[in-house]
């Protein structure tokens, strides 16, 4: 395959769908003269005229018809590719997320926030792991993703999670961290 600028696909696209060159070049927001250039660019990788500009007419060769919804259609595939985003809905991501805290804010805010999540996204896994220096939790992990998962425990010292309609806990050996769900 021949070299392509593919910044030409836009150029070619608004030729293809002008009445005049000048059209084409205003629909691009450039000079008629740069939009010129481009063409010439296209005649010479095609070989082919492409269109025929005459004070009464535009001629379309059969190239240039049987590129029209090739090129608007690469066009619109670039764009969608190019917009994609991938949109987050808690009631069905299943992905797994790590948070990783200091052991007080493990204590004090993580309970609160596991159990939020487990309300408000069900099929997300929760995975907590302390910073490097932390020891006591060093081996905590929770996964939200079935009952029995939540009765495995990777230490004996540290037992799963338990949860009623109105709180959440987790055991850290003796300590128990309690929220009130609101």
């Amino acid at each position: 395959m021949k070299r392509f600028n593919f910044n030409l696909f836009f150029a070619l696209d608004a030729i293809l769908h002008a009445r005049t060159l000048t059209e084409a070049a205003n629909n691009l927001h450039v000079t008629q003269p740069a939009m010129s250039v481009s063409l010439k660019k296209l005649r010479a990788y095609f070989e082919d005229e492409l269109v025929v500009y005459s004070a009464t007419e535009t001629r379309y060769t059969e190239l240039a018809i049987a590129l029209r919804p090739r090129i608007r259609a690469t066009l619109q595939s670039a764009r969608d590719a190019l917009g994609l985003s991938l949109d987050f809905d808690p009631l069905t991501d299943g992905r797994t997320l790590t948070v990783t805290a200091p052991d007080i804010v493990e204590y004090v805010f993580l309970n609160e926030v596991f159990g939020a999540v487990q309300r408000e996204a069900p099929h997300l896994s929760l995975v907590s792991k302390p910073f490097p220096t932390s020891r006591s939790t060093s081996c905590f992990v929770n996964r939200w993703t079935s009952p029995s998962s939540r009765r495995r425990s990777p230490c004996p010292t540290i037992l799963p999670w338990s949860c009623s309609a109105t709180n959440c806990a987790v055991s850290y050996g003796r300590a128990t961290a309690r929220s009130a769900r609101r």
